[in-house]
């Protein structure tokens, strides 16, 4: 494969000692590999001629058809409604700034846990909280 100066951009032939002490253009010392430059053999497609536009195809069928298409197996999900209305405990009013909604945090029975990007964990607090209740009791 030809290799690509990542400074100047000229392209060396394959195997070409050149670029084992640096580009001889820029003197840059990275590179890329790139496709063959070979010329693009034309394909002569022929325009499918529609007498009818099928626009009437629901959404939903169409995803269906061509994962059909590719393989993919779709699976039914099922919706699982919660108990009562869910109260949105934590929100995001911007970078850094958060709303909470301590009643909903405090009254919530699963301990909440998730990893963040960086590694570290964040924890629900009130679930620690009654954790280490029922340890002393």
């Amino acid at each position: 494969m030809p290799h690509k100066c990542t400074r100047c951009e000229k392209i060396f032939e394959d195997g070409a000692e050149v670029i084992l002490s640096g580009c001889p253009n820029c003197g840059w010392n990275k590179f890329l590999y790139v496709k063959d430059m070979e010329p693009e053999k034309e394909v002569q497609v022929q325009p499918e001629t529609v007498d009818s536009v099928d626009d009437d195809i629901p959404a939903e069928q169409f995803i269906r058809e061509i994962d059909d298409i590719i393989g993919i197996e779709h699976k039914e999900r099922e919706t699982v409604e919660e108990e009562g209305e869910r109260v949105e405990s934590v929100r995001i009013l911007g970078p850094g700034s958060y709303e909470l909604n301590l009643n909903s945090l405090f009254e919530r029975e699963e301990i909440v846990m998730a990893i963040k990007q960086d590694g570290t964990y964040a924890v629900d607090l009130s679930s620690a909280f009654r954790k280490k209740k029922k340890k002393h009791n």
